[in-house]
């Protein structure tokens, strides 16, 4: 009975072919094969852990800096809203000085250079009726040129900026 193997069986036949081939690669492995198959087997878990906590370690990173970025600029919001509120302290304070009240240019201009210079931040300090024109300033810009003087009453900033003033204002009325 042995002859040729029928042709119903060669299927079969041929898998365990396939799998006795890959065993007898396996064996024919020499000794050097085996160990350096047996350390990557070996280091894998390790270099997967080590993946794994890189990582973690970037996520944590991206977290860290995103909330220094946070406090960063919610410190700057705060700085800006003190400078803000300092800016406003002031021109309420001149706004309440005599020299603008009586709206006396040479007294007003005077007072508002000596400010200037305590207040080097500041480019110009001056003041200006409703309408837009500049009666008093720190600088020169104030006086005449010619006939004309400086104004703002073209400029729609002044205007949103009284009005924001009167809107403020009775908001905080309207609260106490």
């Amino acid at each position: 009975m042995r002859g040729r193997p029928t042709e119903g069986g060669s299927g079969t036949a041929k898998a365990n072919q396939g799998e006795r081939s890959l065993m007898r690669r396996w064996m024919q492995l020499g000794l050097t094969g085996r160990m350096f198959l047996l350390v990557v087997i070996a280091v894998l878990p390790a270099l997967v852990i080590q993946a794994v906590n890189e990582y973690a370690l970037r996520t944590s990173r991206e977290d860290d800096i995103r909330q220094r970025v946070i406090q960063i600029t919610k410190q700057f919001g705060e700085e800006i809203q003190a400078i803000r509120a300092g800016a406003s302290q002031l021109l309420i304070a001149l706004g309440e000085l005599d020299e603008v009240q009586k709206r006396d240019s040479a007294e007003c201009g005077a007072t508002f250079a000596k400010l200037k210079a305590r207040f080097g931040s500041y480019v110009r300090i001056g003041a200006a009726d409703a309408t837009g024109k500049v009666f008093c300033s720190s600088g020169s810009g104030h006086r005449a040129v010619g006939r004309r003087r400086p104004s703002f009453s073209s400029a729609r900033w002044p205007v949103r900026a009284l009005q924001s003033a009167i809107t403020s204002s009775i908001r905080r009325r309207r609260r106490k």
